[in-house]
């Protein structure tokens, strides 16, 4: 299994604490459940038992901690979160479930919001942050269980998409560039490789030390690059949706998973794309 590793600069333990699930309203029964997940610093809240319907679930996820953090979603099938447990801790191999993606990094006090497509099975929400001393947070026991139902008569639609993503082994294409505002970017993974996405907003002279500043130096970072979330690694064939809040001025995309090497490819491939959002 691929697993995503962002290194941050302190040792410290996230809580995640599965808040609710929020069915649509009745004139908007085809929207998808909402997952909220809190990440709070050195507590560990175990979260609820969550069910969902199978087909598009959106997970939103608010960082109320004191460091960076994300949200990946990992389809087990009909393994167990113990046969997964086991398998990230390194007592096992574990060949059955794939990443379908999940909000990526976003500061303290951010949210971040992504839209997955699952099918009926078990799930697991998994935080891949490593912290200094070598362990993932998702080693130190920050995951939550989910339940993926059989879809009822009344299947969620999929959001629709204000620019589109495509992921290659190692570009990423970008189609539309939306204009300011809360705007919807549809991801879809056509290389062999595990790809993610992470969104940067890039002041005035900012470059990529910046952004590599968040991801050797998550506590520091750098004022010049401020990182928005979008999607966690989704594996070859499938597709997900990120949300963010757009503002006038310089972007880039970055794929922050690491090769063979450990380097990660928007560095070591040059696997990243800049773009320009327009003011309206």
């Amino acid at each position: 299994m691929r697993i995503v590793e962002l290194h941050s600069a302190r040792g410290v333990w996230m809580a995640l604490t599965v808040l609710a699930v929020l069915g649509a309203a009745p004139a908007r029964a085809q929207s998808p459940p909402v997952v909220t997940v809190v990440a709070r610093d050195f507590v560990f809240e175990r979260p609820a038992p969550v069910t969902v319907p199978a087909g598009p679930i959106t997970v939103r996820m608010i960082n109320g901690g004191k460091d960076l953090h994300m949200i990946g979603i990992v389809w087990l099938g009909e393994h167990s979160v113990a046969e997964f447990l086991a398998a990230v801790q390194g007592d096992s191999l574990f060949p059955g479930p794939y990443e379908v993606g999940g909000p990526n990094a976003v500061v303290p006090g951010d949210t971040a919001v992504a839209t997955v497509v699952l099918p009926p099975g078990h799930a697991v929400l998994a935080c891949w942050v490593m912290d200094e001393d070598g362990k993932m947070h998702v080693q130190k026991g920050l995951f939550a269980p989910l339940e993926v139902a059989p879809a009822g008569p009344r299947t969620a639609t999929e959001p629709h998409a204000d620019a589109r993503i495509t992921l290659r082994d190692y570009a990423i294409d970008m189609a539309g560039v939306p204009a300011a505002g809360r705007r919807v970017f549809r991801v879809e993974n056509r290389g062999p490789a595990t790809h993610d996405v992470e969104v940067f907003r890039m002041a005035p002279g900012a470059t990529m030390a910046d952004v590599d500043a968040w991801m050797h130096h998550p506590m520091a970072g750098s004022r010049r690059a401020r990182p928005l979330g979008g999607m966690v690694g989704v594996d070859r064939g499938h597709h997900a949706w990120f949300t963010v809040d757009l503002t006038a001025g310089d972007y880039v995309l970055v794929c922050w998973m690491p090769d063979a090497k450990g380097v990660p490819h928007y560095s070591g491939h040059r696997m990243l794309r800049r773009f320009r959002v327009a003011a309206g």
